[in-house]
């Protein structure tokens, strides 16, 4: 009994994640960028849009790309930078961020990778024989932080949208606005159909069998992407749900937690063990019937989970997580 108690006590005080500040910024930035998106009359129908698109990319195995944007006029891939501070390059032809506080960033040569992402796209397409025409893939880095200062160097850039020149090229996305916009700020290929509509299926099939991270929500609100491998406990593999088959089915797990000590200990003294509750949510279009129940797991069980750029697998308490998003 003096364990059960224990672990209601524990139950009753996870651990505490704050999120990192500029990492929080960035996600709401892209994902107001994605909702404009979304909410756009695209030129000559339908508009696509998927986030954190993974594509096959040496040497790195996979590269990850914020946006990608399909409609009849052209395939747009999106890397969005919500970044304050000065931005300059250096000798390398790097990007080196100055942050307010005096922080120094040095992010690589962002153009350059973002152009290796767009050939990785196009060579991916081929791999599904999916053939797009010359022009029809562009890319763009977008700036849009407010206080955010590049350099006339990286403003010169092919490809590199300040704040203003950004805005005005999601704007270029609402076909009632094209005819005010500057050439310069359009999409290249938003200037005329460069997709038929045999074409679009199998492209967008295509992109739709790419994966996307997982996304794991902490207590405290810190959120890590990544990739989640399964439950451990004890130090072995536990069965609550094979992830490799609920992902086609689930779209994300809750986790429901007895967090009062009250309750939790008058349960330990009947005899109940405290747990924590996972609970599945439906992905649009698979089957309900094919969801699983609910499943009760030990609090001091795991999750193995491996985020984005980083070599090795971590371990987060399941009484530490509020929410895993899975990719399909």
């Amino acid at each position: 009994m003096w364990g059960r108690l224990q672990d209601a006590r524990d139950a009753s005080r996870p651990s505490s994640y704050d999120d990192i500040a500029h990492h929080a910024a960035g996600r709401l930035a892209e994902a107001r960028v994605a909702a404009q998106l979304a909410s756009s009359r695209a030129p000559f129908g339908e508009l696509r849009l998927w986030r954190s698109l993974r594509v096959p990319c040496a040497p790195t195995g996979r590269a990850e790309i914020d946006l990608v944007v399909v409609s009849a006029a052209g395939v747009h891939l999106l890397e969005v930078k919500h970044w304050a501070g000065a931005v300059r390059l250096d000798a390398d032809g790097g990007w080196v961020q100055t942050r307010a506080n005096g922080t120094i960033v040095r992010h690589g040569d962002v153009a350059a990778k973002l152009r290796a992402k767009a050939e990785a796209v196009q060579a991916y397409l081929r791999s599904q024989r999916v053939e797009l025409p010359a022009g029809a893939v562009e890319a763009r880095v977008l700036l849009t932080h407010e206080a955010c200062a590049a350099s006339e160097q990286i403003e010169a850039m092919e490809g590199v949208l300040s704040r203003a020149a950004a805005a005005a090229y999601l704007c270029a996305f609402e076909q009632s606005m094209l005819s005010n916009l500057a050439a310069r700020w359009l999409p290249g290929s938003l200037g005329g159909r460069k997709l038929q509509p045999a074409l679009l299926a199998p492209l967008c099939a295509a992109l739709d069998r790419l994966g996307v991270w997982d996304r794991l929500t902490l207590n405290g609100g810190r959120v890590i992407d990544g990739d989640a491998r399964g439950f451990v406990w004890a130090g072995k593999p536990h069965a609550a749900y094979e992830l490799p088959a609920l992902r086609q089915v689930a779209s994300e797990i809750v986790f429901e937690h007895r967090r009062s000590i009250t309750v939790g200990s008058l349960l330990a003294v009947l005899g109940h063990e405290p747990a924590t509750t996972l609970r599945p949510a439906l992905r649009r279009g698979a089957p309900r019937a094919a969801l699983p129940p609910p499943a009760p797991i030990p609090i001091h069980a795991e999750l193995a989970f491996q985020p984005a750029g980083h070599p090795k697998v971590q371990t987060f308490r399941v009484n530490d997580i509020e929410k895993l998003e899975l990719s399909s």
